[in-house]
């Protein structure tokens, strides 16, 4: 039995925390779990977890942080797990390492930072270094994010493993009734649905969303866009679209657990991400068999079909003739399977994360 303690940052309705979450239910008895974390924002992945979560409060004082860090890790774990995607994470590597624990992985899940943009991403650029002095593993959700978070010496020595985000690929599959449910339970039975899943943030560009689909609506009525996901800039995108008149033609839906039911009702999927370490939601939709149109900045490695296109962000128009010429997909099963076998299961990149602990 390994004792694994997995760090995240902020547990909340974010990409991280679910794939946390997923991992940690696909863990054999082999793996003795516990998150440590900030704050609990939102517990929607984690409230059916049967585990042990310490949430040690924000703390700007990096020695207090790390006495509270030392506390918790010093409890006999023979791993810890710290996820994130910035130079700060290398303190839970050091409180890991100061408590003498033997495996200390860190993983990266993005490829750039929200805040401070400009000088977080110099002063990681500066310290990334540092990661080689007190880990012991280099995970990276793709390869662009391991470029991103480490040295040029440990990306040219290829001393870190891609470990993917993985989806249960059997929720994915394409569903006509729950399609005609949802469609009927939201008044769009004969719209052409638009979606978007993701957290509303700066990095997931949705004022751009709302603009295209704004420009697309003037060129065919019968559109209507699906919003699902929560985040900081809403306030700002409700009240963009209100301006726009365009309320009646968005649906805001928030966080919703069964997600992979809400693909079926939609026709098109759009992420037009500033940033992006994978972006799994690009896979999910693929395997709902939905044409995917994503901007030229989501890693090139979630294109497992022909489904998926990459447009360049600066090219509006592009991104508008790509929604407009899209017709219904009318063979979305068979999407299903033959992704089934792809690299993304989340049952098999769970047993490639047991491999990494019990090694």
């Amino acid at each position: 039995m390994k004792r694994v303690l997995i760090f995240e940052p902020i547990i909340t309705n974010n990409g991280i925390s679910k794939i946390i979450s997923d991992f940690i239910m696909n863990f054999d008895q082999k793996i003795d779990c516990e998150i440590l974390t900030f704050k609990i924002e939102n517990d929607i992945y984690i409230k059916n977890l049967d585990i042990k979560i310490h949430e040690i409060g924000i703390h700007k004082n990096i020695f207090k942080r790390i006495k509270k860090e030392k506390i918790i890790m010093k409890e006999n774990f023979d791993v810890v797990h710290v996820n994130g995607n910035y130079i700060s994470r290398v303190i839970e590597c050091i409180s890991a390492k100061l408590v003498g624990v033997k495996q200390i992985i860190i993983h990266s899940h993005n490829t750039g930072c929200e805040s401070n943009r400009k000088l977080k991403t110099m002063i990681h650029s500066m310290l990334k270094f540092l990661f080689g002095f007190f880990a012991t593993d280099y995970l990276a959700c793709s390869k662009e994010a391991a470029k991103w978070m480490y040295s040029k010496s440990i990306i040219k020595k290829q001393k870190y493993e891609v470990i993917p985000n993985g989806i249960d690929l059997k929720k994915f599959r394409y569903n006509e009734k729950m399609r005609n449910k949802i469609r009927k339970n939201y008044h769009c039975e004969n719209k052409y649905v638009i979606g978007f899943v993701g957290r509303l943030s700066y990095q997931k560009n949705p004022i751009f969303l709302i603009e295209v689909f704004n420009e697309c609506k003037k060129i065919n009525k019968n559109l209507q866009l699906m919003i699902i996901g929560e985040g900081e800039l809403k306030p700002k995108v409700i009240e963009y679209v209100n301006q726009l008149n365009l309320s009646k033609d968005v649906i805001f839906l928030g966080n919703v657990v069964n997600v992979f039911d809400y693909y079926n009702a939609m026709d098109c999927f759009l992420l037009p991400s500033l940033y992006e370490g994978m972006g799994i939601v690009n896979i999910e939709a693929q395997v709902s068999g939905l044409p995917t149109i994503v901007s030229d900045q989501v890693p090139k490695e979630v294109q497992i079909s022909p489904l998926i296109q990459f447009v360049d962000l600066n090219n509006s128009k592009k991104w508008i003739d790509k929604i407009l010429n899209h017709k219904r997909n009318e063979n979305r099963e068979k999407w299903y399977q033959e992704l089934k076998n792809c690299s993304y299961s989340i049952q098999d990149v769970s047993e490639r994360l047991e491999g990494i602990y019990l090694k």
